[in-house]
């Protein structure tokens, strides 16, 4: 049997349809993950880089024996499934963002995680990791 392997990953939109958003995307990812994956609480934050309404966001924490890069594809379509596209994002519209922030112990996306939200919410899944091993 293959060992699971964890996977941290943020998520975050400026949707004016924010809430709808992460209700539809975290079922998708439940679909994806099964009942080894725990989300954290919703966080609003200012936007960094960009003019926009403030973000909804939280962290994913899950246990996979999925390859990365059937993950990455997953979190793709689950972007643009919400109606994510280039030209938004131009816009500074951000329907759905997912970022892988850990995989199999190898660290992304270095800038989020000296972000004080992210590093809070990272403290809150691992402590979520313990109602899935």
């Amino acid at each position: 049997m293959m060992k699971k392997k964890k996977i941290l990953f943020a998520i975050g939109t400026n949707s004016p349809l924010a809430k709808d958003r992460v209700i539809w995307m975290k079922a998708r990812i439940f679909g994806l993950f099964g009942d080894d994956i725990r989300f954290t609480f919703l966080v609003e934050t200012d936007p960094i880089g960009i003019v926009s309404p403030k973000f909804t966001n939280c962290v994913g924490i899950a246990f996979t024996t999925l390859p990365l890069e059937r993950i990455k594809k997953t979190f793709k379509e689950i972007e643009k499934e919400c109606g994510d596209t280039a030209d938004k994002r131009k816009n500074n519209l951000i329907e759905m963002d997912i970022d892988i922030l850990e995989y199999d112990g190898k660290r992304y996306h270095e800038k989020d995680w000296s972000r004080q939200y992210i590093i809070d919410m990272v403290e809150e899944a691992e402590i979520l990791k313990e109602e899935i091993i």
